[in-house]
């Protein structure tokens, strides 16, 4: 039996959007595995705590406009800390950011940016 085209575009589940429907799943998970921080939340992701996630960030870095680094009040003492999260070491860092509001964490002018830092 042959079947044209035109039948198969009619076709609920025809191969073509069968394919079209794993694409895209593929890319979104390759995405997600490649960027995860960019598909997270703005609340803080694991092994962070207190602030919500800076709006820009480059690893530990806060790379948004005036963003300012200093001590407020973590339990380390200092601005960055370490955790270990599912077998990798990341590394916290709050910062200063007038003007932000954290809707997770419901704070204001602190936020927090984290790298990858390896393995634990």
């Amino acid at each position: 039996m042959i079947i044209s085209k035109v039948e198969l575009d009619k076709t609920r589940f025809g191969r073509r959007r069968l394919l079209a429907g794993v694409g895209a799943a593929l890319t979104t998970a390759a995405g997600a595995a490649w960027f995860p921080e960019r598909a997270s939340a703005t609340c803080p992701l694991p092994g962070c705590f207190g602030y919500d996630m800076c709006p820009s960030c480059f690893k530990t870095q806060c790379t948004a406009a005036g963003c300012y680094a200093g001590y407020f009040g973590c339990p380390s003492g200092v601005q960055c800390w370490r955790r270990c999260v599912s077998h990798n070491l990341y590394t916290c860092c709050d910062w200063g950011l007038n003007g932000f509001y954290g809707s997770c964490t419901m704070t204001s002018d602190r936020c927090i940016c984290r790298g990858l830092q390896g393995s634990c």
